[in-house]
């Protein structure tokens, strides 16, 4: 994720630990000092990954995992693979697939880590140090900036790069998502009904909904 300049508005009254201009991440990188609920002696000993000793942690694998073994030990195509968790480690246990691994016991350090809200808050003077600070409230404080209400969503993002503008609307409240979606979807649903049966199998029918979409067609009968 990328920094964000910041300004005025955008820092609290709690002492915060960034200025006006200055470029604030959300990434712990080589050059930050750590979390602030460190010490300085703790915040260098936890800055890197470590072996914890070299010991082995035992954990079930993944669907993802299982699903792969299946693949690499040509056990099953991918295109065949079960669709369910339950139904993927059911053909591990028959093609006498591990269910389980060890894996390195690593006490993850700060560096290279996302710093997470508190972090963010503090840095900008939002966390209140003499008062319970809620999940809830710290996203309502970041909200309430300008550059996290004023910032763009990665659809958002991807239209602008396309030429296109998407445009965000409330969630769960349709009647406010624009006459012309509802419009559309109705119009779609009707054409789609109206098609024969005969035509609505095989890979045609991305063919007939792409005719029958546009304006002025008719649907085959």
């Amino acid at each position: 994720m990328g920094g964000r300049n910041l300004t005025e508005g955008y820092l609290g009254d709690f002492d915060p630990e960034l200025e006006p201009g200055d470029i604030q991440t959300f990434v712990f990188g080589p050059d930050n000092e750590g979390p602030f609920n460190l010490t300085p002696a703790q915040r260098e000993a936890q800055r890197h990954d470590k072996d914890n000793g070299g010991l082995l942690l035992r954990r079930n694998k993944t669907w993802k995992e299982l699903g792969l073994d299946l693949v690499r030990g040509n056990f099953m195509l991918e295109c065949n693979l079960p669709k369910t968790a339950k139904e993927i480690c059911e053909k591990a246990i028959e093609f006498n697939i591990p269910l389980e691994v060890l894996t390195p016991n690593i006490v993850e350090g700060w560096q290279g880590k996302p710093k997470g809200l508190c972090q963010v808050c503090w840095e900008r003077g939002l966390l209140d140090p003499h008062a319970r600070n809620s999940r809830t409230m710290l996203v309502e404080l970041l909200e309430e900036c300008t550059d996290f209400e004023n910032c763009k969503s990665n659809l958002q993002m991807i239209a602008w790069k396309l030429g296109v503008r998407a445009e965000r609307t409330p969630k769960f409240h349709c009647e406010m998502a624009g006459e012309g979606i509802e419009y559309n979807w109705a119009i779609g649903k009707k054409k789609y009904r109206s098609i024969p049966l005969i035509h609505k199998k095989g890979r045609q029918i991305s063919r007939i909904l792409s005719e029958t979409s546009q304006p002025g067609s008719r649907c085959p009968s």
